[in-house]
């Protein structure tokens, strides 16, 4: 887990998730204050994100943040789920084909839902739908 940092003069909000299993890194929703040199630990599965400082505060001792935080990690990107709608169905297959034929969907399109970790939307996105709405394979 990768959390806050700095890109002088501003000060991030990342939360960032690895994957080992396809060397990817995935974003979750952000820290409600951006910091840095923070510190944190999980505790009953959930993460607290302790102290650090931001340069928000013009004067130097407020610049450090005497707070916690409990942070709310969304769940990784569910494969195959094209549209971002929290599910994978048909809708996804259609996006997917447009895709494959050269159109650019309207809406967004979920990088994440890529299922062979070639960070591209294609055939296999297309297939694995498939196989999930006609019951062969659990999302």
């Amino acid at each position: 887990m990768l959390l806050g940092g700095d890109a002088v003069p501003n000060y991030l909000t990342t939360v960032e998730e690895y994957n080992p299993e396809i060397d990817k890194w995935d974003t979750k929703t952000g820290m409600p204050t951006p910091r840095t040199a923070l510190t944190s630990a999980v505790v009953n599965g959930k993460i607290f994100v302790i102290g650090g400082w931001n340069n928000i505060s013009p004067t130097y001792p407020e610049r450090f943040l005497n707070k916690l935080e409990e942070l709310t990690i969304s769940p990784g990107a569910l494969k195959g789920d094209v549209n971002s709608d929290g599910k994978v169905d048909l809708a996804d297959a259609v996006i997917a084909l447009q895709i494959l034929g050269g159109m650019l969907p309207e809406g967004i399109v979920n990088p994440s839902a890529d299922v062979n970790g070639d960070n591209k939307i294609g055939m296999a996105e297309l297939i694995y739908v498939q196989q999930v709405t006609a019951g062969l394979r659990t999302p």
